[in-house]
């Protein structure tokens, strides 16, 4: 039996903190990103990756579901789930009343969310920062 030495590390994939964000922005910059889940060093040793995407207050980190295939983009992993920070402190996305009506939030407690709805969310927090700017 062999010992496979894991190390975590922590990549910020995309940031929308520039200001106005569009669907077709968020989407054409979500399938040009690379989501490798793991990195083969050598033989013994493997990199698992945690990637986050920050938006303005909030980030939101993407956790993948382990595949066997060699899944490179988004859509490869097919469903995944998020969670949401805003500065050092963990949203919960059932009882925040900011986010509760929204139809995502759903899906990612049964682990059913997809690329679409991880669009829908990055728009709904740059609209939650934009009007953070007015207060």
């Amino acid at each position: 039996m062999t010992a496979i030495k894991i190390t975590t590390e922590h990549k910020t994939i995309l940031e929308f903190s520039d200001g106005k964000v569009s669907r077709n922005y968020v989407t054409s910059r979500l399938r040009s990103a690379d989501f490798l889940e793991f990195t083969h060093k050598d033989r013994d040793s493997r990199t698992y990756h945690s990637y986050d995407i920050k938006v303005g207050l909030y980030t939101i980190y993407v956790d993948l579901l382990h595949t066997t295939s060699c899944a490179k983009k988004l859509k490869d992993y097919g469903t995944f789930c998020i969670r949401i920070y805003e500065g050092n402190k963990e949203i919960n996305l059932k009882r925040d009343t900011r986010f509760v009506q929204e139809s995502w939030v759903k899906l990612n407690h049964k682990f059913k969310m997809r690329a679409p709805h991880l669009v829908d969310a990055i728009v709904f927090c740059s609209r939650l920062d934009n009007l953070r700017a007015f207060l």
